[in-house]
């Protein structure tokens, strides 16, 4: 291992495809062309299952060959599940077409000697999860369930409707684990249902330590990103990384597989690190014009892991931005004080220039103009952020009917700036309007609006 930050060379996956590398970094190979999502060892370690497009297949780890072994896989989000004797697999497919969107989970056995078959029920099931022995949970718009692979003994664990997410035994099969990023559902169960207990709206993709003492997940440390590690019983998780994210243990619990960006635009590392956050290793650096799927495997035995690359659009690099625990915005606005304005008032406008420091994200910037009076509207804007860049904004289209405009009424640059480091920025909007009052009908007016001494800091 190699401590954080350290320069190391490291061989580079530069076609999609699936890939096989070692823990150590060593023996890097593209198994097979396909771009499958969510690549998942059997227990055994025969065989790895993927996603290509609707179909299922099963790819042989020493030869790269494969075979579909089920197709109307309805959820490319996440993996498949396979059961502990390694011959069948579980995943989220087609529902009866009664409801629309509705899906079900269904079984299939990997030798292909029977044909897949859906477990139905009155609901849309988006995932699954495969526990000790025959025991299966899902999730979905009715709950959190556990049942047989035969459809029987099913109890609901959890009432709250999730629509999309990921689930995780530990391997006692005494709990569960749901996270739902779409639902800010994120929260450990008893399988047996009856206790609960929330992660936090920031824990995203939670995974358990072989041991089942510890859980890993993609969190927050204020306004920092990165991933998690705390007990899974509950208390105070702690940063062992920044930036890192979708965690997995290795077998041994030795160490925790993560993915990284070299940038704030590109998610292109393979990492391994310590539980403790005090040594890691790049595996591997994906080139500018491919991308992971975020689904990283390990081997039984703890010695590789398997991840798919697919082509991406190449994005320029862009600096990490540095995150404070606290910001100085100069007079505050909103309810929670985090921000600053100003206004610019005429005849025929009356316009709000609003500045968030931070979001829920950690982003710093503004979310835009808006134009207060329906007598004026907006032809051109642009926001110069004070750090060398700019932004140039295209309006609504709009027209005067009457003293009035036709269309929307405001102008937003839609999103939010990240500043590349702490320090004191001025932010200034240039609009251009157009005047529907009847005695300036058709005029073009120039407004400038200033915010100075924006400061992005460290502060308490």
């Amino acid at each position: 291992m190699t401590s954080a930050g350290q320069a190391v060379t490291v061989a580079v996956a530069d076609l999609p495809g699936l890939y096989l590398i070692g823990r150590d970094g060593t023996g890097l190979r593209r198994l097979s062309n396909a771009q499958g999502n969510g690549p998942a060892w059997s227990p055994d370690g025969r065989w790895i299952a993927f996603v290509e497009g609707t179909d299922v297949h099963v790819l042989d780890p020493l030869t790269g060959a494969d075979r579909k072994v089920a197709d109307g896989f309805a959820n490319q989000a996440e993996q498949v599940s396979w059961s502990p004797d390694s011959k069948r697999l579980a995943y989220p497919g087609h529902g009866t077409g009664i409801s629309p969107g509705e899906r079900d989970i269904w079984i299939a056995d990997v030798d292909g000697t029977n044909p897949a078959r859906p477990i139905r029920w009155p609901a849309d099931d988006s995932g699954v999860a495969w526990g000790p022995g025959d025991q299966l949970a899902s999730l979905g718009s009715d709950g959190i369930w556990t049942f047989k692979a035969d459809g029987s003994s099913r109890v609901r664990v959890a009432e709250d409707p999730v629509g999309w997410g990921v689930l995780g035994w530990s391997l006692d099969g005494k709990w569960l684990s749901a996270s739902s990023p779409g639902s800010n559902y994120n929260h450990v169960l008893h399988a047996n249902g009856g206790e609960a207990r929330s992660l936090g709206l920031a824990a995203h993709v939670p995974t358990w330590s072989p041991d089942g003492e510890r859980m890993a997940f993609t969190g927050r440390d204020g306004y920092q990103p990165g991933l998690l590690v705390g007990p899974s019983s509950g208390g105070s998780a702690r940063m062992i990384s920044p930036w890192l994210h979708r965690p997995v243990w290795s077998p041994a619990g030795d160490l925790i597989a993560a993915v990284d960006k070299p940038d704030e635009n590109n998610d292109r590392d393979v990492i391994v690190l310590d539980p403790d956050g005090a040594e890691q290793r790049l595996l591997t650096r994906l080139p500018p014009n491919l991308r992971f799927d975020d689904v990283l495997a390990w081997s039984p035995d703890g010695r590789t892991l398997a991840f798919t690359a697919y082509p991406s659009a190449v994005f320029p690099p862009r600096p990490r931005p540095v995150f404070g625990q606290g910001v100085d915005c100069g007079q505050p606005y909103g309810d929670d004080g985090n921000g600053a304005q100003a206004t610019a008032i005429g005849d025929d406008y009356d316009i709000l220039m609003t500045v968030r420091c931070h979001t829920e994200n950690g982003s710093n910037g503004a979310p835009g103009l808006v134009a207060r009076q329906l007598n004026a509207y907006f032809t051109a804007a642009r926001i110069d952020y004070g750090d060398g860049t700019s932004v140039d904004i295209t309006p609504f289209p709009s027209r005067c009917s009457g003293s009035s405009p036709v269309g929307p009424v405001y102008i937003s640059n839609g999103g939010f700036h990240v500043y590349p480091a702490l320090g004191e920025y001025t932010i200034t909007y240039t609009a251009t309007l157009i005047s529907c009052h009847d005695a300036r009908r058709g005029q073009e007016q120039r407004i400038t609006l200033s915010l100075r001494n924006f400061v992005v800091n460290g502060g308490s």
